[in-house]
């Protein structure tokens, strides 16, 4: 089983205060919005301005076919509560079915950024983004969509943003034998996504892991290690051990 550094865990009185902000940003902004969107064309339908109404009314549609990508997005920028806290569990468990030559790292946090889970091992530097959208996702070109819609924020430009400056921060950005590999894991929604997107991959959780593994690029194993000394840092762990199930033995 992978070596796990950190934890995706929280006390209970941070979950709750988290699952309250999330309610707030998730539900509440999004439904004012829809709520402003269908005054101001009540307004404008009344005094006769049937244009405007019209063009209040298509945003409407569009913003009660979009409610929880819009709350997810104004949570992505309003909220440092760990909104995306369930999915991050989702994709902790399921990394957790690497083999024993990888290294998992939870909830790293640097230079005011946050990134959800980074995974080091023989096939490449995986820095990974928990997304927490429902439906199905998509590719067109190199943009992504989601129910066949663009999405509001631009998640792989997020990824790549995220994994520069992660490799900044670690100082192995002029090292050529480092190259990363971001990851888009969507913890929740259905990816018909065949190959990387833009130079990540973007899965879903439970094809996370053969992802990882079928990753073409390899990683040496004093880049290994390198990586493996300087994350554990970053999460306060000296050393770890191969996640064992409750169900696992200790084996002497």
């Amino acid at each position: 089983m992978a070596y796990i550094y950190g934890s995706t865990a929280s006390s209970s009185t941070s979950r709750a205060s988290a699952r309250r902000k999330d309610m707030l940003l998730r539900v509440a902004l999004p439904l004012f919005f829809v709520l402003i969107l269908a005054g101001s064309g009540l307004y404008a339908f009344k005094q006769q301005q049937h244009w405007v109404s019209a063009f209040f009314a298509v945003f409407f549609v569009a913003a009660v076919l979009r409610f929880e990508e819009l709350g997810l997005t104004a949570s992505h920028y309003l909220s440092h509560s760990q909104a995306n806290a369930r999915g991050g569990q989702i994709v902790a468990r399921a990394l957790e079915q690497l083999p024993n030559e990888y290294h998992v790292f939870h909830d790293l946090h640097f230079d005011g950024t946050r990134i959800d889970h980074a995974v080091i091992g023989p096939s490449g530097f995986f820095p990974i983004r928990v997304g927490s959208h429902l439906g199905n996702i998509s590719a067109s070109g190199e943009s992504l969509r989601l129910n066949g819609w663009p999405f509001l924020l631009d998640m792989l430009s997020g990824c790549w943003n995220q994994t520069q400056k992660l490799v900044k921060h670690l100082g192995v950005q002029y090292s050529g034998d480092v190259h990363p590999c971001p990851v888009l894991c969507f913890s929740r929604a259905s990816v018909g996504i065949a190959g990387p997107v833009r130079g990540a991959l973007v899965v879903e959780a439970g094809n996370l892991v053969p992802a990882i593994l079928a990753h073409e690029e390899s990683l040496p194993a004093d880049k290994i290690l390198l990586l493996v000394e300087k994350l554990s840092a970053m999460v306060g762990a000296t050393n770890a051990v191969p996640f064992r199930s409750q169900d696992d033995s200790p084996t002497f």
